[in-house]
């Protein structure tokens, strides 16, 4: 009888061992400001999308898709562009200041020979950039690319539904209403 309980401790410190090393990509800026203008720009259209140096075999289409499915509790459509504009987000697969991102005349330097890519995203606003995610490291593999695509869309624009209609308790969604009823 106590092999098993060994071995519920060690499998349980193994389970929290690996959800510690799960590293969020760090988030510049504000986040909650970029998901409202973000909200504000997809009710009148497409989004736009500026895809900068994309590993081989990494299509704009992909990107597109991948940051869509990203963000929870939204429906937004992103249209690749060539043009950075307010209003639209940029997917940059080098290093590079989120700032200089935002400017329409600025594009990454080339990434640095042996440098692997990476995922930074930046949301434009009027004034420059309102938040960034990353850069993430990746492996540059269309798979991998593209579950950072969705965990880096999901910290850039934070799901606010439990701040707009509920208590989020360990992912149930409780809210506070009444009603009266005969």
């Amino acid at each position: 009888m106590r092999l098993p309980a060994v071995l519920s401790a060690l499998l349980l410190l193994a389970a929290l061992t690996a959800c510690a090393s799960l590293e969020l990509p760090p988030v510049e800026g504000d986040p909650g400001a970029a998901r409202s203008q973000l909200r504000t720009v997809a009710e009148s259209g497409p989004v736009p999308l500026v895809v900068l140096r994309a590993p081989e075999g990494i299509r704009p289409e992909m990107v597109v898709d991948a940051l869509a499915r990203g963000i929870r509790g939204l429906d937004v459509r992103f249209e690749a562009t060539e043009r950075v504009r307010p209003g639209s987000v940029v997917a940059s697969f080098v290093e590079a200041a989120p700032e200089s991102l935002c400017r329409s005349d600025a594009a990454p330097a080339e990434a640095p020979a042996g440098a692997g890519p990476v995922v930074l995203l930046v949301w434009c606003g009027d004034r420059g950039g309102v938040a960034s995610v990353g850069p993430v490291a990746t492996s540059g593999a269309p798979a991998e690319v593209e579950r950072t695509l969705w965990r880096v869309a999901s910290r850039l624009f934070p799901d606010d539904y439990a701040d707009r209609y509920g208590i989020d308790l360990f992912g149930l969604r409780i809210g506070i209403g009444a009603s009266i009823g005969f």
